[in-house]
C-alpha cells in the first residue's frame, strides 16, 4: 500500500527536478515507481498535478497548489517528529545563521536567550545584506526580508518588518517637521549610496491612500548604522527599520515623523535548504525563532 506522506514527497522532488527520471535519483525508486506515486495523489484529488511531456512534466494550476500544501505538510511531519525527538535529545554543536544587518540588533539579544535555553549549541551569525547561498556556504538557516525567490528552500514566514521615518530634535530644531509626505522634497535626506540619482519613498496611509515622492540627499551612506549616527546627529531625514531605530527613538535621539504615513512594511522570512535533514539545533532554533518573531504584529 502506497504511503500517502511518501507520495507527497515524491511529488515534490518531481516538482522541483522536472521529470521523473531525474526524481527518482538519490530516491531509490524507478521512473515508473516514481509515476505511479504521482498518479495515487492525482487519483486522490481527483484531478492531473501534472502536465506530461515525452521530455518534461510541468505543474498544472492545481499542481502548483498542491506543491505548496504538500511542502507545508511535509515540514510540519518533519517539525513534529523532531519535536518527540527533542524529548529525549538536547541539541548541540554549531548552528550558522545568516541574516540582513539591520535585523542583527534584533536577533542578537534573542540569540542570547536561545543560548541560555540550549548551552550545547554554539551559535555562529553572520549578517550580510547580500543574498547568501545559504546551504552552498554552509548556512544552516537564514532570515530574509521581501518576496522570496523560488530557490527551492523551505520557509516560514515571520512577523511583518516594519519601517520608521526619522529625524534628531538638532535637525527639526532648524527645519520644520514635515506634515504631508511631499514635504520631503524641501528636506535633507540620507539616502545609501547605491540610490545616486535619487529614489522614490512610498507611503501608505491606513485608509488606503498611497504617496510616493523623490526625495534627494546630499549625503549618500552604504551602511545602515552610520546612517543612522548621520541622523542622530542632526545630518537630515532618515527611513529605515523599526528595529534599527526604535531604542534611538525611545531614548529620544531621534524622533518619529509622519505617524500616519507608514513606509509599506517588507515581509520576514526563515528559509533553509529543502534537502538538509532538520537537526535538533536547527529544530529548535525554528521553534524559537517562531515564538519569538512570528506572533507579534510587527518586528
Amino acid at each position: 500500500m502506497i504511503d500517502r506522506f511518501t507520495s507527497m514527497s515524491v511529488f515534490v522532488r518531481v516538482a522541483n527536478k522536472g521529470s521523473f527520471a531525474a526524481a527518482a535519483e538519490g530516491l531509490g525508486l524507478t521512473p515508473a515507481m516514481v509515476g505511479r506515486h504521482v498518479r495515487y495523489l492525482e487519483d486522490w484529488v481527483g484531478a492531473a498535478l501534472l502536465n506530461r511531456t515525452t521530455r518534461r512534466q510541468s505543474l498544472t494550476e492545481l499542481g502548483q497548489l498542491f506543491l505548496e500544501r504538500a511542502q507545508n505538510i511535509l515540514t510540519e511531519v518533519e517539525l513534529t517528529e523532531g519535536m518527540l525527538d527533542s524529548a529525549r535529545v538536547l541539541p548541540s554543536g554549531t548552528l550558522r545563521v545568516t541574516a540582513p544587518i539591520s535585523f542583527g540588533e534584533v536577533l542578537a539579544p534573542a540569540l542570547v536567550d536561545y543560548s541560555l535555553l540550549y548551552p550545547k549549541v554554539t551559535i555562529d551569525l553572520n549578517l550580510s545584506d547580500s543574498l547568501v547561498d545559504v546551504p552552498g556556504e554552509g548556512f544552516d538557516i537564514a532570515i530574509r526580508t521581501g518576496p522570496l525567490a523560488d530557490s527551492g528552500l523551505i520557509s516560514r514566514s515571520l512577523a511583518p518588518y516594519r519601517f520608521l521615518l526619522c529625524a534628531a530634535p538638532s535637525y527639526l530644531a532648524k527645519f520644520p517637521a514635515p506634515k504631508e509626505p511631499e514635504d520631503l522634497q524641501q528636506h535633507r535626506c540620507l539616502a545609501f549610496s547605491g540610490w545616486m540619482d535619487g529614489v522614490d519613498w512610498t507611503f501608505l496611509r491606513a485608509d488606503g491612500v498611497e504617496r510616493h515622492v523623490r526625495i534627494q540627499s546630499q549625503i549618500r551612506i552604504n551602511n545602515r548604522v552610520a546612517m543612522r549616527a548621520a541622523a542622530m546627529a542632526g545630518g537630515g531625514i532618515v527611513m529605515q527599520p523599526m528595529a534599527s531605530l526604535a531604542l534611538a527613538v525611545e531614548e529620544g535621539s531621534l524622533v518619529r515623523l509622519l505617524p500616519e504615513w507608514a513606509p509599506p512594511s517588507k515581509q520576514l522570512h526563515l528559509v533553509w535548504a529543502q534537502n538538509r535533514h532538520i537537526t535538533q539545533k536547527l529544530r529548535t532554533f525554528i521553534d524559537f525563532a517562531v515564538a519569538r518573531f512570528g506572533e507579534q504584529e510587527s518586528v
